[in-house]
């Protein structure tokens, strides 16, 4: 028997990667900038709570360092219509 977080069986395949994907994915209102929804690797990869991404700008999931980098690139891709993706070079 598999068990679910919550007892709250996914719906569907989207729910089920989202719930249980390794990487950390969130939604972004592209309007605002805004973390709309997290699923729980980013909570467990960032250290903060939902409540407390829910509503936090972007930007500020990286260090200040790459803030500048990070919001011209979202810039970019959005009027582009495509997927962000930031990826930390080594």
């Amino acid at each position: 028997m598999t068990h679910f977080p919550n007892g709250n069986e996914p719906k569907n395949l989207y729910e089920f990667s989202w719930a249980y994907a390794q990487d950390a994915k969130v939604v972004v209102d592209i309007a605002t900038w805004l973390l709309v929804d997290v699923n729980p690797a980013a909570i467990a990869l960032t250290g903060y709570s939902r409540e407390e991404l829910l509503g936090m700008e972007v930007v500020m999931l990286h260090p200040e360092a790459e803030r500048e980098l990070v919001a011209v690139e979202f810039l970019v891709t959005v009027a582009a219509g495509a997927s962000f993706r930031f990826t930390r070079s080594a």
